[in-house]
């Protein structure tokens, strides 16, 4: 029966379950003829009209008295029923009922990855690029891994196509943890064709143009590119780097390069000797700091700037500008690569400076690098150095048999 309520402006009804479960609820009417349609079409949703079972709701009344917050109001359903639209509404609501949130799984892969002996490296990288494609604030749910919407976030990702790839590797690891729990049965992301790797960049100065262009850059950038020149380093190793690391008054001096992508890029490299005029720079971005200060404070975009007002100012072209664009900060890792294989310095002293794993990489780019003017007038200084040594030696043979 529809009731008020003394001082209510709306009729209620007492509906219950065939749980057993039941409540009291507002029918949303505030005229009593209304309010007996809605109690009639309830009591066809529990089976008790005519109609029989033909118009029983059950999984409906259950949620009209389940706990709070409710799905839907009487009146809702009530509307709903008589618009025809409350079986798709029953049907998306069991679907999203049945779905299974998905962030607490990016935790729980997360985790394993940083006690994992062959993935810790990766963990947080892996994780911010998931994040970038289901960011963490925004429902994650299982219906939401497609193939197809992860091909769309994938395309969506405002960066070069050669690093969709590695989002992509990131989300195929997730989906390995999604099989484990048996929440899907295929591995979306490995079905998604990848893009085309980018070439690789070879932009470098010569040592000579570097000892232009460094001093005359502003403090503190010539010490920055001073540091990212001496010894091999990353940008983002820059941005880690504690005073402290730089072990200027040491013999050899060095720097402890803090990369993250593998185990082998946290590494300790030396300032050769060949690049020991980059030292007075170096000296310059650590006086007077804490050791546990940072030694880069600035911003990318200021050091960039700084860099190619000079280089342009001086007229001076990095090797390699004419076809991949101007030099960048990141460049100064190739500069030195190249500096020690023209010095000669094996491959596995460049694999190591670089942080890289083995030598193939350095091989393959750094120490078959295009020869250029540089080049040649170092071969014929070595070659002049050696016919010095072979004459003088040979004076030293002949005054010694004329004695």
């Amino acid at each position: 029966m529809v009731f008020k309520a003394r001082g209510a402006k709306t009729y209620k009804l007492r509906v219950v379950a065939p749980s057993g479960a039941s409540a009291t609820l507002s029918t949303g009417c505030t005229i009593r003829g209304d309010a007996h349609d809605v109690e009639r079409v309830v009591k066809q949703w529990s089976g008790k009209s005519p109609l029989g079972r033909a118009a029983e709701r059950a999984e409906l009344l259950e949620l009209l008295v389940g706990p709070k917050p409710r799905p839907i109001t009487l009146r809702e359903a009530y509307e709903k029923d008589l618009a025809g639209e409350l079986t798709d509404w029953m049907a998306q609501h069991a679907k999203t009922a049945a779905d299974i949130d998905l962030h607490p799984f990016v935790t729980a892969w997360h985790r394993q990855k940083v006690a994992s002996k062959k993935g810790a490296g990766m963990a947080d990288q892996y994780l911010r690029q998931l994040r970038a494609l289901y960011p963490e604030k925004e429902p994650f749910a299982l219906s939401l891994w497609t193939r197809k919407g992860l091909k769309a976030r994938l395309e969506a990702l405002e960066i070069q196509d050669g690093s969709r790839n590695r989002y992509k590797a990131a989300a195929s690891s997730f989906c390995e943890t999604l099989l484990d729990a048996e929440l899907v049965e295929l591995n979306i992301a490995r079905t998604i064709r990848g893009w085309p790797e980018n070439a690789h960049r070879e932009v470098w100065y010569t040592m000579e143009d570097a000892r232009r262009l460094i001093p005359a850059m502003d403090a503190p950038f010539r010490g920055h590119s001073a540091i990212l020149a001496g010894f091999c380093m990353e940008m983002g190793a820059l941005k880690r780097l504690l005073v402290g690391d730089v072990l200027a008054k040491a013999e050899p001096v060095k720097a402890h390069c803090r990369g993250t992508k593998r185990s082998w890029r946290d590494r300790w490299v030396p300032l050769v000797h060949e690049m020991e005029w980059l030292l007075p720079f170096i000296e310059e971005a650590i006086a007077d700091k804490h050791p546990e200060a940072l030694v880069f404070q600035a911003r990318d975009w200021e050091h960039l700037e700084s860099q190619h007002g000079t280089a342009d100012r001086m007229q001076i072209r990095a090797v390699g500008e004419d076809v991949q664009g101007q030099h960048n900060l990141h460049d100064w890792r190739h500069s030195h690569a190249v500096w020690l294989a023209q010095h000669g310095y094996p491959s596995s002293i460049g694999q190591h400076h670089l942080g890289h794993k083995d030598a193939t990489m350095y091989n393959k780019i750094y120490a078959n690098h295009r020869p250029d003017a540089h080049d040649y007038a170092l071969h014929r200084e070595r070659q002049d150095a050696r016919a010095a040594t072979k004459l003088a030696t040979t004076r030293i043979r002949k005054s010694g048999k004329g004695s």
